[in-house]
């Protein structure tokens, strides 16, 4: 038993079982009755359509990277019938075995303490900014930029084997990418550091070979494979095109949208450890370079990822991909000190995670609420009949057994002004396959180009909360 808490498996295993409290009231866990976010929702969708054999961006349309549909995929292959299980384990082995290599690494060159303090940490941090559920790509991508620090670890600190984890580095880093564009700003620090250092040693070249071999193991199945399926054009629509378009029609600027996100919501946790950092690199002798690169990561990050979209509150959840940052940082904060203060991070670590403890005791809503409109819709459709949702309730397809006739099954936050390339292409493709029922959900503001569709379409039912209409030919 002692040789168990002497390697810190004991201790990973507590991890991993406050990283299950983290997703014990997950929705998934309710097989697809459960209360999913509207982002949930689409990956599901999505996710259910690539196992009919559909063609992701050019059958299905979402404008999040390959990776995130895949992961969503494999999880949904495994559940067993009419269940979401298999993505919940999906996402948890993810997110626990992709910190494992750090938190072993941190036992072994410091202590069972700071790495149990990084991993509770990592937790409070993605519990305090999970405002929109789980399965999203901001918590798939907590495992890739856990494994790229890892691998710069042992190209920076531990010189091993460079040229295999300059590879394994190119793979984790362009995954991450592939999930979502902005996440490279995580791991760009990452790879500025990596290739100084490089230079110093004069094997720069021969890490850019190496990172990009790994980069290429990941870029190169996927472009082959929508090459051979004639999707590249729809992927570049997708992930490139619709994506720039979408940041430039941002409500918000980059302050107003900032503020929102650390002044309104007073992320104390944040500008605590933000203040820290700024002390230690100015007070400090030894890992200044270090502290330089999480720094700069940290703020680059808030830049792009929060600023830039200018969706205020909207993309607070978007800061989950820096809980292995902050975890890093803390093991950063308490290098060369004193035994004494590592029990003081372990006992100030443990109450960041006691907001968590707490919630996962307390009773949550796991199921979606009844839909009268989709009951409406239930009762009364026939077989081979189709359904769009203009809105985002994705849901109500696997719910109501029926799909959309055409790649576009959510019009909500996608769909801009009228004269938005996306948009006219959503318009054309309505009306060369126009779908046997609507559902449109009245809480958003649907351009005017798309709710002219409905003039060949009968008002059925409505509510407080949605409208339901019929093909009239039908």
């Amino acid at each position: 038993m002692l040789k168990y808490f002497q390697n810190g498996f004991a201790f990973f295993i507590l991890i991993a079982g406050v990283f299950a409290l983290l997703f014990i009231h997950s929705p998934l866990l309710n097989g697809f009755n459960g209360a999913f976010h509207i982002d949930s929702q689409v990956y599901l969708y999505s996710g259910l359509q690539l196992l009919n054999g559909k063609i992701l961006y050019k059958e299905v349309f979402d404008h999040k990277g390959p990776i995130m549909h895949l992961i969503e995929m494999v999880g949904l292959l495994i559940s067993p019938n009419k269940t979401t299980y298999g993505v919940w384990i999906v996402q948890y082995i993810l997110l626990v075995g992709s910190f494992a290599p750090l938190f072993f690494y941190w036992t072994k060159k410091l202590s069972h303490f700071v790495a149990l303090s990084s991993g509770l940490i990592l937790i409070s941090w993605i519990y305090r900014f999970m405002t929109i559920g789980d399965n999203i790509p901001e918590l798939y991508s907590v495992a890739f930029v856990s494994l790229s620090i890892y691998f710069s670890f042992q190209i920076l600190f531990e010189q091993n084997n460079i040229r295999r984890n300059a590879i394994y580095f190119g793979i984790t880093s362009t995954m991450l990418i592939m999930i979502k564009l902005n996440f490279g700003i995580i791991v760009f620090p990452m790879l500025i550091w990596i290739l100084i250092d490089s230079h110093k040693n004069k094997k720069h070249l021969s890490t850019i070979l190496n990172f990009t071999i790994g980069s290429m193991i990941v870029l190169l199945p996927i472009i082959i494979y929508f090459y051979l399926n004639n999707a590249l054009a729809y992927v570049f629509e997708a992930i490139w095109t619709f994506n720039f378009s979408y940041i430039k029609s941002n409500a918000l600027t980059w302050w107003q949208s900032i503020h929102e996100v650390f002044f309104k919501q007073k992320n104390y946790f944040l500008w605590i450890c933000l203040l820290i950092i700024l002390l230690k690199l100015l007070f400090s002798i030894k890992n200044k370079t270090e502290g330089l690169v999480l720094f700069s990561t940290v703020c680059f990050s808030i830049l792009i990822l929060v600023a830039m979209p200018g969706r205020g509150n909207e993309s607070r959840h978007y800061l989950i991909s820096l809980a292995p940052i902050f975890a890093w940082m803390v093991v950063w904060l308490v290098q060369d000190v004193k035994p004494f203060f590592e029990y003081v991070l372990l006992i100030s670590c443990l109450y960041f995670i006691k907001p968590m403890i707490i919630d996962s005791i307390n009773q949550h809503n796991k199921f979606a609420p009844f839909d009268s409109c989709s009951d409406f819709i239930l009762k009364h459709k026939k077989d081979q009949e189709s359904l769009l949702v203009i809105g985002n309730h994705s849901s109500t397809y696997w719910q109501l057994q029926m799909n959309s006739p055409f790649r576009f099954f959510y019009t909500y936050p996608i769909l801009q002004h009228c004269e938005n390339k996306l948009t006219q292409s959503f318009v054309s493709a309505f009306q060369a396959n126009r779908p046997t029922w609507l559902y449109i959900e009245k809480q958003y503001s649907h351009p005017s180009c798309i709710l002219k569709l409905v003039d060949h379409y009968q008002l059925k039912f409505q509510n407080e909360r949605c409208k339901v209409y019929y093909l009239q030919s039908h």
